[in-house]
This record gives C-alpha cells, sequence and structure tokens, in this order.
C-alpha cells in the first residue's frame, strides 16, 4: 500500500515515501530529486498536515535525516541533517546496521552547521524521555530537553504541541518520546545511524539504534521547493533567538542553579543566530 503524505490541495510532489532499506532507498530518492525530511519537518507535518493525510504522518514510524554518532571519547553527535547519511549507497560500508565513517566524513559531520555536541556526560544522560509529573509532561532532565529542542529546530510552540499530541490519554506510562543514540563503533572508527521517529498513537520516541540495512520506518523525501517555502517562513539570525526567547519559559533557557544559560542552548548559540 503507497503511503500518501500530500494533501489533494496540495503539490503533489511535496512529500514521498521510500519504503524498505534506507541503504537501497537513499539512492533513488536522490535520484527523484528530493531531500531527505529532517525530524523537526516530520514534527511539523504531524502536527499541520491537512486533515486527509496527517494520519498517514501520524500513524507510521518515519525515518529521517536526522542522527547520531558517538566517538571513542564517549562524547556524541546529534545532527538535524546529516550529509554522510543523505549519502548512503549500496556500496556505504556498514557494521552491525550503522555507516561506518572516514575520518573525512567525520569532520565533514563536524564541520555541518546543524549539530548539536554532547559531552560524555551529557550523552550518558541522553538517552531519557519525557515523563508526567506534578501534572504536566516534561523531559526528564535538561539535556533530553535541550536535545528535543534542537530536533525541532527551536520552535518552542511546535514542541510544545507535539509533546501534548503524543501525551494525551497516556499519563499512567512510563514515558514518552524518548532519546536513543546510536552507540556504535568499528574499532575506534565512529559510526553513523538516522533517526527513526516512531508514531504518535506510541510513544513517538527518536530511535537512534535502527538497522539501515532493515525497513525499520518509511524513509520520506521532501522536495526542496517545499523546504525554500518552510525556511522563507522562519526568522533568521538574530531575529530567530529573539523569537526563540520570546516563546520559551525563563526557567527553560538558563539553569536555575546558576541563572546561567544552559551547556547545550549556551553552545546552540551560533547556530541559531547563523545568517
Amino acid at each position: 500500500m503507497t503511503l500518501t503524505l500530500n494533501g489533494k490541495k496540495e503539490p503533489h510532489g511535496n512529500y514521498q515515501a521510500f519504503p524498505g532499506s534506507s541503504q537501497e532507498q537513499m539512492p533513488l530518492l536522490h535520484k527523484a530529486g528530493y531531500c531527505v525530511i529532517s525530524v523537526a519537518e516530520v514534527v511539523d507535518r504531524r502536527l499541520h498536515a491537512p486533515e486527509d493525510v496527517i494520519g498517514a504522518w501520524r500513524n507510521n514510524s518515519l525515518r529521517t535525516a536526522s542522527g547520531s554518532s558517538r566517538s571513542k571519547d564517549g562524547s556524541a553527535l546529534i545532527f538535524l541533517r546529516s550529509p554522510s547519511l543523505s549519502s548512503l549507497t549500496d556500496q556505504s560500508p556498514l557494521y552491525c546496521g550503522a555507516m561506518v565513517l572516514s575520518d573525512g566524513q567525520w569532520e565533514v559531520e563536524k564541520g555541518s552547521s546543524s549539530f548539536l555536541h554532547l559531552t560524555a556526560e551529557e550523552a550518558g544522560k541522553a538517552e531519557g524521555g519525557y515523563v508526567f509529573k506534578n501534572g504536566i509532561w516534561q523531559p526528564e532532565n535538561d539535556v533530553v530537553g535541550d536535545i528535543w529542542n534542537f530536533l525541532t529546530q527551536y520552535k518552542y510552540k511546535n514542541l510544545k504541541d507535539y509533546v501534548k499530541l503524543v501525551g494525551e490519554g497516556k499519563e499512567e506510562w512510563r514515558s514518552i518520546m524518548r532519546i536513543y543514540l546510536n552507540r556504535t563503533m568499528k574499532g575506534e572508527s565512529p559510526t553513523l545511524r538516522s533517526s527513526v521517529l516512531n508514531r504518535t498513537d506510541s510513544n513517538s520516541n527518536a530511535g537512534g539504534n535502527y538497522s539501515l540495512y532493515n525497513n525499520d520506518g518509511c524513509l520520506v523525501g521532501v522536495a526542496p521547493e517545499a523546504q525554500v517555502a518552510r525556511e522563507i517562513s522562519e526568522p533568521k539570525g538574530e531575529a530567530r533567538m529573539s523569537a526563540y526567547r520570546s516563546l520559551v519559559p525563563i526557567d527553560e533557557i538558563v539553569s536555575p542553579e546558576t541563572a546561567e544559560p544552559r551547556p547545550l542552548l549556551r553552545r546552540a548559540y551560533d547556530w541559531m543566530t547563523r545568517k
């Protein structure tokens, strides 16, 4: 059954599903002129897609260009859109289902404008989710909250609405929206896996531990013109940071202990204020 992701009143080719092994489908996606969708774009569609297709977005686990990689010192990189994942082919070296990165690819990833670096200590706290506490869903620690802010491109209202959507009726669950990082290393070589965003009627975890061999989650392509239209509507530079600060409660920007910006948000400032 074909997954229909474009509403009847939308351009027919804005989004396209590529079910199957990511290693096999990624070249087909690019040949058809698409880019791989990010976690932020999936969240946006799950909240705002037309009614005739919103079920397809919410009720399927979707594979994205977002992902994570670990280094030998235990630190981690989380990508909004990984250049190496987008270049995956059936000739790409895989190890235990993860893409093995050469030294050159690792430097390309680190040079990307859309990654978040986690120290080894932060990476140890990253694999958590949102918990229902004191009558509301909230991240179980600062690192989890900061990662979700990054993955949703700091669109605080989208994140708040998404947590509400996923958490509705699940107050007795242990957690929702858990982060899972790729932990695979091949010797001293880092590897990379993409994030699969699970269904909203389940826990909507961001799973970074799925194999690129398998068909876990449907790979989704987004047309460049659809991305451009979305980016035009978003603030840039200092305006982006001002918009973010106007939406996010002050206790979510600064540490309550030190009244200083939380480490991940401080390191994300350059990304937020890019031109």
